[in-house]
């Protein structure tokens, strides 16, 4: 006598391995998340908050709260802000408008006379370049004196424009 199988034994076959294949990657990222918490886990000091849709056809309170924002400008305008639970609870509200980005230091915080010469990534990594710093002496300069310096180019045409006129 041969047994057949019913259809019943085998049409949750498929679905179960994916929902055990599924079930297995959230125990993993629960497990990353506790892992992290347990850790030296530090939240970021600062968020870089980019605007991602339009405000057309939205809600008055959606734009009031991009208005508070800072972000009801161009569509992809970016800001800075401070993670506070109050910033928080507000950019949870507008969070299908907006990508919200860590401001990571990878090579650690800027020291005190640091800030003129940092530059900030989209990707929200802040660096401190050597480069970009002004020198204080500059700023000191009369910008008076620095319009009335010409270049030859520059003197060539001015002295021609009142020559003609």
């Amino acid at each position: 006598m041969v047994i057949k199988p019913e259809w019943s034994d085998f049409r949750f076959i498929g679905y179960v391995q994916d929902a055990e294949e599924e079930r297995d990657k959230i125990f993993q990222q629960v497990k990353e998340i506790r892992r992290m918490r347990e850790g030296s886990f530090n939240p970021a000091k600062l968020h870089l908050v980019q605007r991602v849709k339009s405000l057309y056809g939205r809600p008055y309170w959606e734009k009031l709260t991009m208005k508070n924002l800072k972000l009801d400008g161009k569509p992809s305008s970016y800001v800075i802000l401070k993670n506070t639970p109050s910033i928080n609870r507000t950019l949870w509200t507008v969070k299908h408008l907006i990508k919200v980005k860590p401001i990571t230091f990878p090579y650690g915080l800027p020291k005190e006379g640091d800030y003129s010469g940092t530059f900030l990534k989209p990707s929200g990594e802040m660096f401190v370049s050597q480069k970009l710093k002004v020198n204080p002496e500059c700023l000191l300069e009369n910008p008076k004196r620095e319009q009335v310096k010409m270049d030859t180019e520059t003197l060539k045409k001015e002295l021609r424009r009142k020559w003609v006129t």
